[in-house]
């Protein structure tokens, strides 16, 4: 349930979590409001996109072995993009608002 049903405060939710991970690097991170952990993220991730665009510019050069590399490097990004999205959704069970202001009950309201 991602929205309160008392105070009608709207939660991030999982799908929104794991799209923004698949997406972006470290993007599930950000999402759940980890900036530290999103940087160091998406470093990797972004290392990891080089190393498999490149070994992929080297299976069309034809550079033996290369064929090898692009299947590891793209089973570690696959595995690493697993992980966050496993953590951000982790991170997502902890309720985080939306909005981080909730509005104050007024008397009338109640």
């Amino acid at each position: 349930m991602y929205v309160c049903p008392n105070c009608q405060l709207e939660f991030k939710n999982i799908n929104e979590a794991s799209r923004i991970s698949i997406i972006y690097p470290g993007g599930g991170y950000f999402y759940t409001g980890h900036p530290f952990m999103g940087i160091s993220d998406a470093f990797i991730e972004l290392y990891l996109i080089l190393i498999v665009f490149f070994t992929l510019v080297d299976i069309l050069n034809g550079i033996e072995g290369a064929f090898e590399s692009f299947v590891f490097f793209s089973i570690i990004l696959v595995l690493e993009k697993i992980i966050s999205i496993y953590h951000s959704s982790n991170f997502i069970k902890e309720y985080i608002p939306k909005e981080k202001e909730i509005e104050p009950l007024n008397k009338e309201n109640l």
